[in-house]
């Protein structure tokens, strides 16, 4: 018996060593699958907002605004969603930035970008307080700095438009980014111009979602 027993121990180790591995492979390659299946329906649903927002000029004329009249260098509208507290991924829906002098669509489109967990909390603060003005240089370092020194962006102001629920489990909340690469922060005329126009996205933003509050 003795000795059978030494024989099956070595071959019991041999194959929980094979086994555990495969079921961990498995399992992390199930969760690939689903977070990219995810992702093609956070995209899918984006490009449906995006269809919606392209039938209405109203949301481009607001930007384009903003750009001609502050120093503003870039603006991006996004959305978030997948989850009630804390969402996972953002879109940019309309993005525009000013390229020697002319106001042009933005290269940078950022489509079921799965942030970290200070973005999550930003986006948190966004909502709470309605506006958060960054100064990039003193930011602590998160994926939202990173992002903002590879465009050369310095300042930013991130305003709250609205949240709305896409079912039981997951809503969706838009907030505009508006940045530049100017040394100089956004002055109080141009942060109180900003805010009036950022009234008029949520209220453009609820007659094209069909939001009556």
């Amino acid at each position: 018996m003795f000795e059978l027993v030494k024989v099956l121990v070595p071959v019991m180790v041999g194959l929980i060593a094979i086994i555990v591995p495969s079921i961990t492979l498995y399992q992390n390659n199930k969760l690939n699958k689903e977070n990219k299946e995810l992702k093609i329906k956070v995209k899918d649903n984006s490009i449906f907002i995006q269809f919606l927002f392209k039938q209405s000029d109203k949301i481009e004329t607001i930007i384009q605004d903003i750009l001609l009249n502050t120093k503003a260098t870039r603006m991006h509208l996004f959305s978030s969603s997948n989850g009630k507290e804390d969402l996972r991924f953002a879109n940019s829906l309309v993005a525009y930035e000013i390229v020697d002098g002319v106001i042009v669509k933005s290269k940078e489109t950022y489509q079921a970008l799965e942030y970290d967990k200070q973005y999550s909390n930003f986006l948190k603060r966004v909502e709470n307080e309605k506006r958060v003005v960054l100064n990039v240089p003193v930011m602590e370092y998160s994926m939202l700095k990173t992002i903002y020194k590879g465009i050369r962006i310095r300042h930013s102001i991130v305003h709250f438009c609205l949240r709305c629920e896409i079912d039981e489990d997951n809503d969706r909340i838009f907030y505009p980014s508006i940045a530049t690469n100017s040394v100089d922060p956004f002055t109080e005329e141009e942060e109180f111009y900003i805010k009036k126009k950022n009234d008029e996205l949520v209220f453009c933003l609820k007659e094209i979602l069909n939001i009556n509050k």
